[in-house]
């Protein structure tokens, strides 16, 4: 039996998402024209009950067409902040706003 690799895993969570699309209740969905990314007021928390925010009123503007690195120690926070623009987080407030027919892969 062949075992489940982490391409894998995250082929069939990219297969899913893009069949399935996304889910109302976890963002805010609201979009712009310009192609750029915004994040307004965004904190979010894992799930929808018993949990605490991991993010607390984050502002944060990526540009269309440049280059952007997200760095830090290890347990920082940048896999999470990927995963909310990804839309694996529950919004608790604000809104992230994305580029009319944007896909994120």
């Amino acid at each position: 039996m062949k075992s489940e690799t982490a391409c894998d895993q995250t082929f069939k969570r990219l297969s899913d998402l893009l069949k399935d699309g996304l889910e109302d209740n976890l963002i805010n969905n609201e979009y712009v024209t310009n192609g750029d990314i915004i994040v307004d007021n965004y904190s979010a928390k894992f799930r929808l009950t018993n949990d605490t925010n991991i993010f607390e009123n984050i502002n944060l503007t990526y540009q269309s067409n440049k280059l952007h690195i997200i760095s830090g120690p290890v347990g920082s926070g940048k896999t999470t902040l990927l995963l909310s623009l990804l839309n694996e987080m529950y919004t608790t407030t604000g809104s992230i706003k994305m580029p009319i027919n944007s896909k994120i892969a």
